[in-house]
């Protein structure tokens, strides 16, 4: 749509634009996902757009809290629970590697989740250095994840592209094919981690902390479990 009748007209021949062609859409790393109160987008021209559509979806969620709306999605407390903690995962093992998962209880009382990258092509696990990748304040995992599109060769390599450049972007998974056991880490507070022994992420007391506790405790807790889980320091 070129937002004028005249200029639709010279390139359409009409003054509405045509319907755009969904089943020319060949690209495999489409994922929906959708509320079934949202204002601005319907699930029903959701559904529309599935069936239009001629390639396997990358995900289809539909967000199982039926009160939610558009602006859920990006600014709800829960989002963390029920959106985000599939992506991690997914990312990771869309290039071609898996994941674990582990679960860390701060001294005050925090619930920290640490996500391991795996690359099943090395055999011998207990010679990788580990390493731990300590996201920015007020970010996540995901951003050691998400620089670039790669994969996991059938030979054990690293293939990433920007724009059909080979590029070594995604340090994630650069350390994870070069000799390194790799752990994220989610500090308190972010979409990963909003799980506490008592409080619960609508309570006030579980927002009262700084970057400072994310430094005294997080950080130390995180480490020390690292290095009983490998034996390494």
């Amino acid at each position: 749509d070129y937002g004028d009748p005249d200029t639709n007209l010279a390139r359409h021949e009409s003054p509405e634009p045509p319907p755009y062609d969904l089943s020319a859409i060949n690209s495999t790393h489409v994922a929906l996902i959708y509320t079934a109160n949202d204002w601005l987008n319907h699930v029903d021209d959701v559904q529309r757009l599935k069936e239009h559509l001629k390639v396997k979806l990358l995900d289809d969620y539909q967000v199982p809290d039926e009160t939610w709306n558009h602006m859920e999605l990006v600014w709800a407390l829960e989002t963390g629970q029920l959106v985000n903690p599939r992506y991690t995962a997914e990312i990771i093992e869309s290039r071609g590697f898996r994941t674990e998962n582990h679960y860390i209880t701060t001294e005050d009382d925090y619930i920290l989740t640490v996500t391991r990258i795996i690359n099943s092509h090395v055999t011998d696990r207990a010679g990788l250095r580990p390493v731990l990748l300590q996201h920015s304040f007020g970010n996540s995992a995901n951003v050691w994840l998400i620089n670039s599109l790669g994969k996991l060769t059938r030979d054990g390599q690293w293939v990433e592209d920007n724009n059909d450049s080979p590029v070594g972007n995604t340090l994630g998974f650069v350390l994870a094919v070069n000799g390194y056991d790799v752990w994220l880490a989610n500090s308190r507070g972010n979409i990963y981690s909003i799980n506490h022994t008592y409080y619960d992420s609508g309570d006030p007391e579980f927002w009262s902390f700084s970057i400072d506790e994310m430094v005294d405790y997080d950080l130390p807790a995180i480490i020390a479990y690292i290095q009983r889980e490998t034996h390494k320091s």
